[in-house]
């Protein structure tokens, strides 16, 4: 639902006016103003039960996806279930910056540019399957200041994901276990190889057993 501040109104992203509009029982969207906006233009304001996250199905629907996909990772880079907050974070960025939505002018746009009122195109060559082997250059400021001429020039790292506000990786030091930002340039990245696969490799907290809820 869309409202302008210079003239009141209100309809969906197809342009079509909005009959219906749904929300959590906790008191939102609930307000004098709302309900101006709901006996104006007849809308059907409908709200899931206080407490009871299950009679919210689009809500419900798009979590247990969000689930599913992070278990899909997990499994797709053999990695331990403690990483299940960085596959979830990966599952966030690519929902939401993927061309997914049709858009009246004929373009098909992501959900971040819908929500920011743009037809911006994300560069999606940047992706990379979760757990994917890489070798992040070490700059100055990442040898604590110190040029070291003959020692190594970048370390082994598995990237676990995609900074949201900037350009760069979240990569995670295979030997530190850090997780730090990479730019993209500073990534040489080896699609195919996932190191989280070798379990002699994974740390206690990484082999003790975890559910996923």
């Amino acid at each position: 639902m869309r409202h302008s501040a210079k003239s009141s109104w209100t309809c969906a992203r197809s342009g079509n006016s909005l009959r219906f509009f749904k929300s959590d029982g906790d008191g939102i969207f609930t307000g004098a103003k709302a309900q101006e906006l709901y006996k104006k233009h007849k809308i059907r304001h409908i709200q899931s039960a206080p407490g009871d996250s299950a009679s919210n199905d689009l809500a419900e629907r798009t979590i247990r996806t969000f689930a599913e996909l992070a278990t899909t990772n997990l499994l797709h880079a053999q990695a331990p279930p403690s990483f299940w907050a960085e596959a979830m974070g990966m599952i966030e960025y690519v929902w939401n910056h993927i061309p997914v939505i049709g858009n009246p002018g004929g373009t098909t746009l992501s959900r971040t540019a819908i929500l920011e009122g743009t037809t911006r195109m994300y560069d999606l060559t940047v992706l990379r399957a979760f757990g994917t082997k890489c070798y992040y250059l070490l700059t100055l400021q990442k040898k604590g200041g110190l040029k070291m001429a003959l020692h190594e020039k970048g370390r082994l790292g598995i990237i676990l994901g995609i900074e949201g506000n900037m350009p760069a990786y979240r990569v995670m030091d295979a030997e530190t276990r850090t997780v730090g930002r990479i730019p993209f340039a500073q990534a040489v990245s080896h699609e195919g190889h996932y190191p989280l696969s070798d379990r002699s490799t994974w740390t206690a907290e990484e082999q003790a057993p975890r559910v996923i809820c």
